[in-house]
């Protein structure tokens, strides 16, 4: 799951694109996380929501490659 966009075949413009996605998706969690919030119960819903986000991500890119073995 190292590029999740084209496998281990990915191109530069791939790569780019999904290190985007990261880098904005950090800025977005780190930009939150100073913000703060006061208590636990108004945590859980950021958190049960990328747990679900990530979930589904796995899900799905497993399904889709389920045919393709990594290179050792």
């Amino acid at each position: 799951m190292l590029t999740p966009l084209g496998g281990q075949d990915s191109g530069p413009g791939r790569n780019l694109v999904w290190g985007s996605i990261n880098l904005a998706a950090g800025a977005f969690s780190a930009t939150a996380a100073l913000r703060g919030t006061s208590t636990a119960k108004e945590s859980i819903v950021p958190f049960a929501a990328g747990a679900a986000v990530f979930a589904a991500w796995v899900a799905v890119y497993e399904k889709c490659l389920a045919g393709e073995s990594p290179q050792a």
